[in-house]
């Protein structure tokens, strides 16, 4: 009951702040039917946004108070013709119905990045992601082939599947909150590789490969081998449905023997309504075994008002599908709102259910959590 009125509490604070009569605009990529680099400079999706974005798209479109003209030109993120930067703070706060290390609780610093955009001209730039944790991208980035097609160098996180924001997803969650491995490399600090990725957006479709040391987190790759990414997908149009679907893959040879993850992942929009849905096997082969694990997360949303929606998400994780225990699930609900162009809110409530086999402490409990977003 305490996480319930915890978030019930957040979510009175962000009425408080809503105004009457607004219209209802689409917030994320799925509902623009567009790719991630409309809003993000990286054309995968995350970190810095474009100047489109951070300058009209957000604050006029995507919040629930826009911001006049007058304001919007005191908006700026260029500091030159050549360098522009921008941030992303996350703080959140958790409470839970179980008393022990894990889960988290209290206060947490989920995100600290600072970004920085050095742009040579309309086609070269290289980019600086530097977060807390020593969490970084630095990539040099050159649409030089067709199709408005990109070749990227340096560190970056692969494209692979959805990068949802939340690294909790169990999509992109590295290890379970007992330190247990959850099959996939995509959670900070261990979500960044050293390598090249090309990319082609040939009409509808979008095609991204890469070449990786393999070895995710690390500064230096210790073995001759090198890992490999690749993500295709579609969008188009039913009448008023609009449809993103996709497949990724990954192979990589790790301290444990060799990896190989593929998967679909999908997006459905519909006026406000909006799903993200994503489903990954990641078998791991040594030299006597052989573990498949099965993923999957989807959130779906639906915008009460412009600048605020209802969010629920579902996660499944089977860390060995030849086994009849060891089940990882997280269902939870809330509000996730863009108050400005500069800050946003979301309050969840989240149910655990853990199997034993899977956690050392096999209990179920219920989180909530309230996080404080700072960007520009």
């Amino acid at each position: 009951m305490r996480a319930l009125a915890f978030t019930m509490g957040g979510i009175l604070a962000l009425a408080v702040l809503l105004p009457a009569g607004v219209q209802a605009t689409p917030r994320y990529a799925a509902r623009y039917r567009q790719n991630c680099n409309l809003c993000h400079h990286n054309p995968t999706g995350g970190g810095m946004r474009s100047s489109y974005a951070s300058q009209y798209l957000v604050p006029t479109e995507m919040v629930i108070k826009p911001l006049p003209p007058e304001k919007l030109a005191k908006i700026q993120p260029q500091l030159s013709e050549s360098v522009a930067i921008g941030t992303d703070i996350r703080t959140i706060h958790h409470w839970a119905d179980v008393d022990r290390q894990s889960p988290e609780l209290n206060f947490f610093e989920m995100q600290g990045d600072l970004y920085v955009l050095f742009q040579a001209d309309e086609r070269l730039s290289a980019y600086l992601d530097r977060g807390q944790s020593s969490t970084q991208e630095l990539f040099g980035l050159a649409y030089v082939l067709p199709w408005t097609g990109f070749v990227k160098f340096g560190r970056f996180t692969p494209a692979y599947g959805w990068k949802f924001d939340d690294h909790r997803m169990f999509t992109r969650e590295g290890k379970s909150g007992d330190n247990v491995p959850l099959d996939l490399f995509f959670e900070p600090p261990g979500h960044t590789d050293v390598g090249i990725e090309v990319g082609l957006y040939p009409g509808r479709f979008a095609l991204v490969a890469a070449l990786l040391n393999g070895a995710f987190g690390s500064t230096s790759d210790f073995d001759q081998e090198l890992g490999n990414t690749a993500q295709l997908s579609y969008r188009f149009d039913l009448g008023p449905l609009g449809f993103a679907l996709g497949g990724s893959w990954l192979r990589n040879v790790e301290s444990g023997g060799q990896r190989t993850a593929a998967g679909p992942f999908w997006a459905v929009q519909a006026g406000p309504f909006a799903w993200l849905g994503e489903v990954d096997w990641s078998e791991l082969e040594a030299s006597d075994s052989r573990r498949t694990a099965l993923l999957t997360s989807h959130e779906v949303t639906w915008r009460l008002i412009r600048g605020l929606d209802l969010r629920g998400v579902f996660n499944y994780a089977d860390p060995d599908i030849d086994q009849g225990t060891g089940l990882r699930i997280k269902t939870g609900g809330g509000l996730d709102a863009l108050v400005t162009p500069f800050l946003g809110i979301k309050a969840m409530v989240n149910y655990y259910r853990n199997d034993a086999g899977l956690h050392v402490n096999d209990l179920d409990y219920t989180q909530s959590e309230f996080m404080l977003h700072l960007f520009y």
